[in-house]
């Protein structure tokens, strides 16, 4: 049964731990640096990014309202496999891709920026309309494009981002389908970092859809692995891990991973940021001088 009330996760703990320790009380822990904040601490797994009942859906019956935090735990439970996989076989095979395609758009669905940015979309009459021409564009018939305008039209505000929530993840999986993959290995070993906003997107100006064509992904999966996607018939060419092993595991050099690292976390080109960076290992507390 259902508890009532439920610790959600915006960031799943079982991405988390792909990055954490075991602490001495057996607990998980990740080391993260708050953005503006003069100091680095040791957080549990399991209070990280936590609030309660904070993905569930306005529907009576239980287990309607917790639709999209149980198929997350269902991703969830596939996601280490995929991790042991690019280990031990150095490749995606055809149904990691798809976890893969599953997870990143369920993680973009649960950050806060990405959430934020949805609900000034509903809020925004011309927006809304653009948003829902665009996540039904996949769609099979006009069933999808009738209930999302029903919930736009009919209900109040505060209800309506979870209840779309599912829509857009569902397009963004079909869009993600589209885009090719390439893994990347740390130089050395020495590993990724990631934040509280892993799925990385460089739009190039690009701001008229969720994900342009033109748009080049980035997101760590593991302290060993970082996922990089992008379209084959985006206009742009010159970035050279396209030429990559696609679907393979490509060791790549310190140069590059460290340009990739001040994409995602210096540079902020995109309209996503961060508000936590997490370590991939072990940091002692530190309090940073003025």
């Amino acid at each position: 049964m259902e508890p009532e009330f439920q610790n959600q996760h915006k960031l799943s703990q079982i991405y988390l731990k792909q990055f954490g320790y075991i602490g001495e009380d057996n607990e998980h822990y990740v080391s993260v640096y708050k953005v503006g904040e003069k100091k680095t601490e040791n957080i549990k797994v399991k209070f990280f990014t936590a609030e309660v009942n904070i993905f569930d859906l306005p529907l009576q019956d239980m287990k309607d309202k917790r639709l999209f935090e149980n198929l997350s735990s269902q991703l969830e439970s596939r996601y280490p496999k995929v991790i042991a996989n690019l280990q031990n076989q150095k490749k995606l095979i055809p149904l990691d891709k798809d976890v893969l395609n599953n997870f990143a758009a369920n993680i973009l669905c649960r950050t806060d920026r990405f959430r934020d940015f949805i609900l000034w979309c509903l809020k925004d009459s011309e927006a809304a309309v653009t948003l829902v021409s665009e996540i039904t564009l996949f769609s099979e018939g006009q069933e999808d494009k009738d209930e999302l305008e029903f919930i736009i039209k009919y209900l109040p505000s505060d209800l309506q981002l979870n209840l779309v929530m599912p829509y857009i993840m569902t397009h963004l999986v079909e869009v993600f389908r589209r885009f090719k993959k390439v893994i990347l290995k740390h130089y050395g070993n020495v590993g990724w970092l990631t934040s509280d906003n892993p799925v990385h997107i460089e739009r190039f100006g690009q701001h008229s859809y969720l994900i342009p064509i033109e748009a080049e992904i980035y997101f760590p999966l593991s302290k060993d692995f970082c996922l990089f996607m992008f379209h084959p018939d985006s206009l742009s060419s010159d970035n050279p891990l396209r030429k990559l092993k696609l679907d393979k595991v490509n060791l790549v050099n310190f140069e590059t991973c460290d340009a990739i690292n001040k994409r995602m976390f210096t540079d902020n080109q995109a309209y996503l940021n961060f508000d936590y960076l997490i370590f991939n290992t072990q940091t002692d507390e530190t309090t940073f001088r003025e």
